[in-house]
């Protein structure tokens, strides 16, 4: 039998240890919805603590986003996709821990882009205003959350007060690289890049998001 001391250790290592990706094959989990399997790609991106596997992430095929034509092509920024926007479904297979080094229990959650407020309170907490909430997957609808507060509602976690960000980012990278890749960006962070498509009004493209799997100390 295991003690819990000796559970705690080996939960502190592996949470010590560099993460690696790499990106398989694998099917959607059946209790995804059916209006959302078409929107995610079963390329899924594993990431791997040693022999643990605590997350699949399955990428969106099409991400949308209200940039013209011209701010492509002069790189996006994270004011080119709407609040609420699906990005994404992270499969959680065990506890892990967020951005702000809180709880995500196992399960199922949609994972859509936040803006964090412009305001003196949230100043330099973070990189970027530009972050990724898991929503739980009995909470998802179809209709995207529009507002920061239904988005908030909607990505609260059991008896959580507050949401699970990820830092996340367009990425400088050009969608050439091999990806999925693992890089240390922004500067001391463990983060996530793939190559990402990108419908807007005037056609498609290839673009680089980044999600922060781990902040700085």
């Amino acid at each position: 039998m295991i003690s819990l001391g000796g559970y705690l250790i080996g939960i502190l290592l592996i949470c010590a240890q560099k993460p690696e990706i790499r990106a398989v094959e694998r099917a959607l989990p059946k209790a995804t919805p059916g209006w959302m399997t078409s929107k995610l790609s079963t390329t899924t991106i594993e990431i791997l603590l040693g022999t643990d596997s605590p997350v699949h992430f399955h990428p969106a095929k099409i991400v949308h986003s209200i940039a013209t034509k011209e701010q492509f092509q002069n790189g996006l920024v994270p004011d080119d996709f709407e609040m609420g926007t699906l990005v994404g479904l992270f499969d959680v297979h065990r506890t892990i821990f967020d951005y702000r080094n809180l709880e995500v229990p196992a399960g199922l959650y949609a994972v859509r882009i936040a803006h964090q407020p412009d305001s003196d309170d949230h100043r330099d907490t973070a990189p970027g205003r530009m972050f990724f909430l898991l929503c739980p997957l009995d909470k998802e609808s179809p209709i995207p959350p529009k507002k920061l507060d239904d988005l908030l509602k909607r990505a609260i976690i059991g008896n959580r007060k507050h949401a699970s960000p990820w830092f996340g980012f367009v990425s400088k990278e050009k969608a050439s690289i091999p990806l999925p890749t693992l890089r240390e960006s922004p500067p001391k962070h463990q983060s996530i890049l793939w190559k990402q498509i990108v419908e807007m009004e005037s056609g498609s493209g290839e673009t680089v998001l980044g999600l922060t799997w781990k902040g700085p100390e």
